[in-house]
């Protein structure tokens, strides 16, 4: 939301230019309807649902999104993966994803750490992207 929702950093006095670009790591951008307790909780009470999901807020102007999926994520379907990709590219936003097979949604973020780097090149990718969008 940092990335896609301008009135966040707005409203915290950063200047959006200054964000180069984003990762979302096994990522919700778009879980409509809340259908489980969490989201619920979360976001249930917002006067407008719509506005609490990344999904609305694809922009051809959005800084660069890699977005990061585990194959076996039980947690975050892959329908938020595709969703967000596929809205980005029709805004014309650059957006680039990975699905990790045998990753599921904790093994994403292990995978960053040394001992379970083997598991997915999560730790690669994203120092790629980051690389790629500071230069």
């Amino acid at each position: 939301m940092l990335a896609l929702d301008g009135r966040f950093l707005h409203d915290a006095g950063v200047d959006a230019s200054r964000i180069r670009g984003a990762i979302g790591l096994a990522g919700p951008y778009d879980f409509l309807p809340f259908d489980v307790d969490a989201t619920r909780h979360a976001f249930a009470a917002a006067p407008d649902p719509a506005q609490t999901q990344p999904i609305q807020f694809a922009r051809a102007n959005a800084p660069p999104l890699l977005l990061l999926w585990g194959a076996d994520d039980r947690t975050v379907g892959r329908r938020n993966l595709e969703g967000l990709s596929a809205a980005m590219r029709g805004a014309g936003g650059a957006i680039e994803s990975k699905v990790y097979q045998d990753v599921d949604h904790i093994e994403i973020l292990l995978a960053l750490s040394r001992p379970f780097r083997g598991r997915a090149p999560v730790l690669t990718d994203v120092s790629a992207f980051a690389h790629r969008v500071t230069a």
